[in-house]
């Protein structure tokens, strides 16, 4: 995957052709014409997940205690903050690469965009919950619930509830057909008054 942190075609407008493109984004745009084309960063986001729940272990050599836990309340708000940041601009990347790829589904660059991120969001929605379970079982909950509000931790209960890592396949084969029926609906080509136009065309007449 492009080791440039959060740069991938979403990052660069798209309206003007590839040879006004400056060096940088003819680069990195093409960094990503790969089978994981976009979200370099995602693994920056994993990594942090994955060294979250567990930290130095304890004197008395028991088991490490979790990350959200390691020394303070601002240490473990901090630890949530940061992760936040970093999810914050996955979605964003993810929307402004959503809205592209529906202005035009026939965008072959931006319909590899969408297959990564099809297969990809599950697991990042994985990693989302077991930085929140970190969370609530932080022995600064009470702190964290105070400086973030309680009704954070009341999603998060309710997420771990409805979320089991077995069903990845399914959100990923009903990513999959969203998009695949999103792009069956792009394509329809209607005759009227003379002319084919798309069902968005057909709007105005509705």
């Amino acid at each position: 995957m492009n080791s440039n942190v959060f740069k991938c075609a979403a990052d660069f407008p798209r309206e003007e052709p590839a040879s006004a493109m400056t060096e940088e984004a003819t680069n990195a745009a093409a960094d990503t014409q790969d089978a994981t084309p976009c979200l370099p960063g995602f693994e920056q986001l994993r990594e942090a997940a994955e060294s979250a729940p567990t930290g130095p272990a304890a004197a008395d050599g028991s088991a490490p205690r979790p990350a959200a836990s390691r020394q303070s309340a601002d240490e473990a708000a901090q630890i949530y903050l940061d992760w936040d940041k970093m999810s914050a601009h996955i979605d964003t990347m993810f929307t402004l690469a959503y809205i592209r790829h529906s202005i035009n589904t026939e965008d072959e660059f931006y319909d590899k965009e969408i297959e990564f991120l099809d297969e990809n969001m599950p697991h990042l929605q994985e990693l989302s919950v077991g930085m929140m379970k970190v969370m609530l079982e932080s022995p600064f909950r009470p702190q964290l619930e105070e400086r973030f509000g309680a009704l954070m931790f009341r999603n998060a209960e309710i997420q771990l509830k409805t979320f089991d890592p077995a069903i990845i396949p399914d959100m990923q084969e009903e990513n999959k057909l969203t998009t695949e029926y999103a792009k069956l609906l792009a394509s329809a080509q209607i005759d009227f008054q003379g002319e084919k136009r798309t069902l968005a065309q057909m709007t105005p007449f509705k």
